[in-house]
């Protein structure tokens, strides 16, 4: 009888033993981290083959915990049935001890292959935490000024963003724009987008095309909880579908807001989300967007808060400034406190009038509108104009335009007509506003009041404006750099310091750009961080410009990078690893160094030449033993 007891006690303890493992097992066979389960359909097009290895390996020892329990239960059996014989009991123990090492060689190998498929899931996007951890992209990363990515609002890793922010994504080239919305047909002329046919969302009333919108391209642009990934169990879409985000974009076809429709996150807890741009984008010409290194695409996340921005946008400062007197092809710039709605800031004031930007308005003595192009930069919080009346020729060979010469200039930055909610703007917009769609608060008084009670292009209300004036004389004199951080060959440098810029002069912010002040390496490509622009203009004691009565005579760059690693990183084509001085692969050195080329511009249009090159001009390369050639010369 004392027997029995034993034999029932440790079968028991095996069986609760043994349950547990396919417990555990059944729970990590669920979707983890977003990632699809393996079930009957391995979707094989869908993920990482190693992911799909791994998930087949635990799978197979899920068959094998089974196999264990059977045999376990065999043993018991034995035991049970023995009848106090103890050949049969010493045959059920030597079974049952063999079903035992059996399940921790079992439980072993499942927590191996557990540990290495969560680091894949990680590596490739995966990542769980309450609210939405934050999730672990490397791999989608590079894109991001290495590639097509010029800049994309919120920031990577960005926290306290808004409930109802806009996810705002800027192209180097113009892009594809049927890849981006859905429903879209360019008419044979992805370049013109005059003749193009859309079948917009009806907002519920078919009858009313004015509040009709377009819809987003979800299977090329998704937006997700970083916790739930893309796909959920059986495959079904935790992204928001098409339906759920307005999208538009400005003329030039690169910049593109999507604005979803739900707000984002929760009243109670700060959420994660993740945006992905996926492999079928697509340029203007066909081209994919997202080739070579990047092929994969591109994805970054953020932090949801758990509020609602309702505090307008205001103007930080202008250039020229009130009043002033000024060669005739300075830019026009606005600094705002916070980021804008592209579509709203920027675009060409002349050409078809369909398409004609007219939310700032620059005109002469006797109001006539100086026609030119806005542009933004500066991460959405700068916006420059210049004209298309060509006066000159800067020292790098490039046009230079002026505005009307020995003339007083009037500018204007319209405010939106408010909605049903202040300091929301009515849709669609018809004036300024930030990345929440909150009206321009011009008058700077802490409250969205909309457009003067005299008109839209009137002076008052929360429009914005002031004078300056212009002489007949073309300032030709190129910027150059007076400062460097880090010094060259400082040591012991933080992996994530950005490398700071500072000019001798003022600065035009929209022309740094990726293209024109970019972070490479003697590896290019397979071992590219991603990295972004932008820029403060600084007083003479060298702080920033932080409102309209601080004077500005110099402009600083600033290019924030991926943390870089320290020396011996290895360089793959699964995760790029930085480093200052990293070895790649196959132990060669792999080296980053910023460079600025002749497109830097002054607010002048006078480019910054030659500062790092041989004496044709062309930009030096960094040799793969992280020397310049001899011909190459330091920064100016």
């Amino acid at each position: 009888m004392f027997k029995k007891k034993t034999a029932l006690k440790f079968l028991l303890a095996l069986v609760l033993l043994v349950g547990g493992f396919l417990f555990v097992q059944n729970v990590f066979a669920q979707d983890i981290a977003g990632m699809d389960i393996v079930n009957e359909n391995i979707a094989l097009s869908a993920d990482d083959p190693r992911i799909i290895a791994a998930r087949i390996i635990r799978i197979a020892l899920g068959f094998l915990g089974i196999i264990a329990v059977c045999i376990v239960l065999y043993g018991g059996f034995l035991w049970m049935t023995s009848a106090g014989n103890e050949e049969t009991i010493g045959k059920a123990k030597k079974v049952l001890i063999n079903g035992l090492i059996g399940l921790i060689i079992i439980l072993m190998a499942f927590g191996i292959t557990q540990f290495v498929l969560n680091s894949l899931l990680g590596r490739v996007g995966g990542g769980a935490g309450g609210g939405g951890g934050s999730p672990l992209i490397g791999r989608y990363s590079g894109a991001l000024g290495n590639g097509i990515i010029e800049s994309h609002y919120p920031p990577r890793g960005g926290t306290g963003i808004p409930r109802n922010t806009k996810i705002i994504v800027t192209f180097k080239e113009k892009m594809l724009l049927e890849s981006l919305v859905n429903n879209y047909n360019d008419n044979g002329t992805p370049d013109n987008i005059a003749d193009d046919v859309v079948t917009k969302n009806d907002n519920g009333t078919p009858g009313n095309p004015a509040d009709d919108w377009m819809e987003i391209n979800s299977e090329n642009v998704r937006i997700f909880k970083s916790s739930e990934g893309e796909l959920g169990t059986e495959r079904v879409p935790n992204y928001l579908s098409s339906s759920q985000v307005r999208v538009s974009f400005t003329a030039d076809l690169k910049n593109f807001v999507f604005d979803p429709i739900p707000l984002l996150g929760s009243p109670t807890e700060n959420i994660w989300y993740t945006t992905a741009l996926k492999p079928g984008i697509e340029k203007s010409n066909g081209d994919n967007a997202f080739a070579g290194a990047f092929r994969d695409g591109y994805a970054w996340d953020f932090e949801v808060s758990t509020i609602i921005d309702v505090t307008p946008p205001q103007v930080v400062s202008v250039i020229p400034r009130k009043d002033s007197v000024n060669p005739r092809n300075i830019k026009v710039q606005i600094n705002f406190n916070e980021a804008m709605d592209p579509t709203t800031v920027s675009g060409s004031t002349f050409g078809e009038e369909a398409l004609r930007f007219n939310n700032v308005l620059t005109t002469d003595a006797l109001d006539r509108e100086v026609a030119g192009t806005w542009s933004i930069g500066n991460q959405y919080k700068t916006i420059e104009f210049v004209t298309n009346d060509k006066c000159g020729t800067n020292s790098c060979g490039g046009d230079v335009y002026c505005l009307p010469g020995d003339e007083t200039i009037s500018v204007l930055a319209i405010a939106a007509r408010l909605g049903s909610s202040p300091p929301e703007a009515e849709m669609p917009y018809d004036g300024i506003v930030d990345v929440c769609g909150n009206s321009l608060d011009g008058n700077s008084n802490g409250r969205a009041e909309g457009q003067s009670l005299e008109g839209r292009s009137a002076i008052g209300g929360d429009n914005y404006s002031w004078l300056f004036k212009t002489n007949d004389t073309i300032d030709l004199v190129p910027p150059t750099i007076s400062a460097v951080t880090p010094m060259p060959e400082t040591e012991s440098v933080a992996f994530a310091v950005p490398v700071e810029l500072t000019f001798s002069k003022l600065m035009s912010i929209t022309s740094f750009t990726t293209s024109n002040i970019s972070f490479q390496d003697n590896q290019r490509d397979e071992c590219a961080v991603w990295f972004f622009l932008d820029g403060d203009n600084l007083q003479a004691d060298g702080a920033p410009v932080r409102g309209s009565d601080d004077i500005a005579i110099r402009t600083k760059a600033r290019v924030s990078h991926e943390n870089l690693l320290p020396t011996g990183g290895v360089c793959s084509d699964d995760r790029p690893v930085e480093g200052p001085l990293a070895m790649d692969g196959e132990g060669s050195l792999v080296y980053y160094f910023p460079v600025a080329n002749s497109d830097v511009q002054d607010l002048f249009q006078n480019c910054f030449y030659r500062p790092i090159g041989p004496a044709d001009g062309q930009t030096c390369v960094v040799g793969r033993d992280g020397n310049l050639p001899a011909d190459c010369e330091p920064w100016r």
